[in-house]
């Protein structure tokens, strides 16, 4: 998969992930896998899907 991000949103990201010493993927990876979360939880009510724990 191949994903675009706005070029601030990117630094930004870098810059967390220093701060934090985590690799950029590992932050992009828990912020996507909490909205898939929310958005199981929104659409199904039981949020019980276990890709997104």
């Amino acid at each position: 998969m191949l994903v675009y991000l706005d070029p601030d949103v990117i630094k930004a990201l870098k810059k967390a992930a220093v701060d934090d010493d985590r690799h950029s993927y590992e932050i992009a990876e828990e912020a996507i896998r909490e909205w898939l979360r929310e958005r199981e939880i929104r659409t199904s009510g039981n949020g019980a899907n276990p890709a997104f724990r």
